[in-house]
């Protein structure tokens, strides 16, 4: 079964989930001193396929001070006056949001977020938006 075809179906397995999050995460989820932090951080994903692709690919090549930052971060934040979004799911948008090194990153991802789904981004419609933003 490939990696689509996991996002399709819906939970993974345990050893598929986490075997999943090491795809992503790279050698730091094989290292000894990782592993049980892996298996914390990938139950708290619930074993959905994309809050373990977004989480894994914000803890890629950080440090295990980071990873057990991402844990707690995983375990208790919730979304606040927001209907209809699973926790996991903004738990792991929180910590990939939160995870990008500066603040013209988070804004360009807020920028992006304004388009519907699919949507193909024209760079200078995108640079309008910016502008206006300041």
């Amino acid at each position: 079964m490939d990696i689509k075809v996991k996002f399709i179906v819906g939970a993974l397995h345990e050893t598929g989930a986490r075997e999943m999050f090491i795809e992503f995460v790279g050698d730091l989820g094989i290292k000894p001193r990782y592993k049980n932090l892996l298996i914390d951080v990938v139950n708290e994903c619930g074993s959905l396929p994309l809050v373990i692709k977004i989480v894994a690919c914000a803890l890629k090549d950080r440090s295990k001070d980071r990873w057990e930052t991402a844990l707690n971060e995983l375990r208790y934040s919730a979304p606040e006056n927001i209907a209809d979004i699973s926790r996991s799911l903004y738990q792991s948008l929180k910590m990939s949001y939160d995870s990008l090194e500066s603040e013209e990153q988070k804004s360009l991802l807020l920028l992006c977020g304004i388009f519907p789904k699919d949507t193909l981004i024209n760079a200078d419609e995108l640079l309008v938006y910016s502008v206006g933003q300041g």
